[in-house]
């Protein structure tokens, strides 16, 4: 068994899979393991964990087995560097995505089209950031699923937002399509909102009806 300390980004994955995948934030490595099974004190932290969480912890696991998960020895969050993480899927596009997503296809000219960003205002303020992810870069085409799971390289953003050069406090990550259902838009959207941000980010929540401290994840069963 080997072991392996860090601080680790929170991803719950489905809610008909019972474990939870933690993004090593120094390695860019993957762990999932158990969601349940643990001490008492240790177990109401997982339960209290949502997507998007920072986490100082331990994981123990067989590194030669990568079908099974790892389990976690200790777990403390960090409440100043979490974000707030909801879904919204099978919704139509904001303008200001669909017109980054232009700005980037005219950019690109016969280039594939790259992820691409620009900034959020509210009221004369920065706010946030929206960014547009091309779905034929991702598996499948899928985009909500990888996200969920923590395999979308959202970890730089999450630190950092290139544009306002703050942390984002909440991200909503925002599909037409729902998870394994077909859709002609050819990307995903992302929109960081930043603590100042918020009276921006209530209006997309009111939109898609995404109340902060709801689980928003999408019902969908992978097996």
């Amino acid at each position: 068994m080997a072991t392996t300390e860090g601080t680790f980004r929170v991803y719950r994955v489905l809610d008909a899979v019972a474990h939870l995948n933690l993004l090593d934030t120094a390695e860019s490595r993957l762990y999932t393991v158990f969601e349940s099974g643990y001490p008492d004190d240790l177990q109401a932290t997982v339960d209290g964990l949502a997507t998007g969480a920072l986490v100082s912890g331990t994981v123990e696991g067989d590194p030669d087995d990568p079908d099974e998960p790892w389990h976690l020895l200790d777990a403390e969050r960090d409440p100043d560097r979490s974000v707030l993480v909801d879904f919204a899927t099978g919704v139509r596009y904001p303008e200001v995505a669909r017109e980054a997503w232009d700005e980037a296809g005219e950019a690109a000219g016969d280039d594939p089209v790259r992820p691409t960003g620009r900034a959020l205002g509210h009221d004369g303020d920065p706010a946030g950031e929206v960014w547009v992810q091309p779905r034929d870069a991702l598996p499948d085409g899928a985009f909500t699923l990888p996200a969920v799971a923590g395999r979308l390289p959202l970890e730089p953003w999450l630190r950092e937002l290139p544009y306002t050069e703050e942390r984002p406090a909440e991200l909503l990550v925002v599909d037409a399509g729902g998870p394994g259902e077909p859709t002609t838009e050819p990307y995903g959207v992302l929109l960081f909102f930043t603590a100042a941000g918020h009276a921006l980010a209530d209006r997309y929540r009111e939109r898609w009806d995404l109340p902060r401290g709801a689980d928003s994840r999408p019902d969908f069963d992978p097996y």
